[in-house]
């Protein structure tokens, strides 16, 4: 699943803020690290670094 960063969930209704989101392609990996966020992500991380298994 999916959603807008600030949706609600918001029980028994439906909302087009939350998206089901189809896998049609899957791989093993790893995260070996990651990178601080700026700007909006700030206060979580940017971007994740992942090595295939």
């Amino acid at each position: 699943m999916a959603k807008v960063k600030d949706g609600k969930y918001i029980p028994g209704k439906r909302s087009d803020l939350w998206l089901k989101v189809k896998v049609l392609n899957t791989i093993d990996c790893v995260i070996i690290g990651y990178n601080q966020g700026n700007g909006d992500h700030k206060n979580t991380f940017g971007r994740l670094h992942i090595g295939e298994q």
